[in-house]
C-alpha cells in the first residue's frame, strides 16, 4: 500500500512540475508577444512626431489603450494620423488588423464584403466568401471613415456589436464574432448627425473616444517634420509663411509636399 501511494506522490510531483514548465513556458511566450506588441506600437509612434501637449498626452493614452479590448473612435480632419494611431493601437499582436474604408465600397457590395456570403446566395456568388468580420477574427478591424456607412449596414453593425454574432449571406447558422472595433471619422460631430448615423452605434463604437489636432493648431510641429526631412531654408520659409495656417490636407498635404519637392529636385540634380 505504501508503496502504492508513493507511486501516486511521484506521479503527482512529475505533473505538477511538468504543469510548472509548461505554465513557465506560456508566460515567456506571453511576455515575448507583450513586448513584440510594444515594439511595434513604439514604431508607430515615433512616427507621429510632435511637440504639441494634447499630442504628447494621445500617445500616453494609445500605450494604456492598446492592450485593452476595448471599442475606440478616432475623431480627427483628414491627414491628421488616424490610420497610424489605430495601427498603433492594434501593436504587433499576433491575430490579424484589416483596415476597411466604408466610403470606398459601392452600397451594393457593402453587407457581403462585412458578413461574407454562401455560394450561390445571390447573382455572381460563384463561391464561398469570408467577409471582414471574419478575416478579423480575435483582431482588430479598423472602420476608415466610418460615417459613410449606410443606416441599413449600420443597424446590422450594431447587432453584431451587440450580440457578437453575425451571418455570412445565405447561410443558416450564426458565427461567433470576437474581433475589437478601431474606427475613425472626420465628422467631427458624428454624434449630433442623428440623421446620417446612429446613436446607439456611436456610443457602442465610441466606448473611448481619441481626438487628433490638425496642423493649423500644430504649427512648431510642421516645422519640425520639415527641417528634418532636409529641405533648404528658404524652401522650408515659403512654405510655412503660404500653408501653415491654411492647410486643407494637413500633414498628408505636408508629406506630399516634401516628397514632390525631393522627386522633381532629385530629377534635376541627375539630369
Amino acid at each position: 500500500m505504501d508503496n502504492q501511494e508513493d507511486i501516486i506522490n511521484q506521479k503527482m510531483s512529475e505533473l505538477f512540475q511538468l504543469k510548472e514548465v509548461r505554465d513557465n513556458k506560456k508566460l515567456k511566450e506571453l511576455a515575448r508577444e507583450a513586448g513584440l506588441i510594444k515594439s511595434k506600437m513604439d514604431e508607430y509612434l515615433d512616427r507621429f512626431i510632435t511637440q504639441d501637449i494634447e499630442m504628447i498626452e494621445l500617445k500616453n493614452k494609445i500605450r494604456i489603450l492598446a492592450p485593452l479590448n476595448i471599442n475606440i473612435l478616432i475623431i480627427g480632419e483628414s491627414g491628421t494620423g488616424k490610420e497610424l494611431l489605430a495601427n498603433a493601437l492594434h501593436g504587433a499582436r499576433k491575430w490579424p488588423f484589416v483596415a476597411v474604408n466604408c466610403s470606398g465600397i459601392p452600397d451594393t457590395l457593402l453587407e457581403s464584403e462585412f458578413f461574407g456570403c454562401k455560394k450561390g446566395a445571390f447573382t455572381g456568388a460563384t463561391e464561398d466568401r469570408t467577409g471582414y468580420l471574419e478575416h478579423a477574427q480575435n483582431g482588430t478591424l479598423f472602420l476608415d471613415e466610418i460615417g459613410d456607412l449606410p443606416l441599413l449596414l449600420q443597424t446590422k453593425l450594431l447587432r453584431v456589436i451587440q450580440e457578437r454574432k453575425y451571418r455570412r449571406i445565405g447561410d443558416t447558422f450564426e458565427r461567433e464574432c470576437n474581433c475589437r472595433f478601431i474606427s475613425a471619422t472626420n465628422i467631427i460631430d458624428i454624434q449630433s448627425r442623428k440623421d446620417r448615423f446612429r446613436l446607439d452605434l456611436f456610443y457602442r463604437l465610441a466606448q473611448v473616444k481619441l481626438h487628433t489636432t490638425p496642423l493649423r493648431n500644430r504649427v512648431s510641429d510642421a516645422q519640425i517634420i520639415l527641417e528634418q526631412s532636409k529641405l533648404p531654408k528658404e524652401v522650408i520659409e515659403d512654405w510655412m509663411t503660404k500653408n501653415s495656417s491654411n492647410c486643407e490636407g494637413n500633414f498628408r498635404e505636408l508629406l506630399n509636399f516634401i516628397e514632390e519637392w525631393k522627386a522633381l529636385n532629385t530629377t534635376q540634380t541627375t539630369n
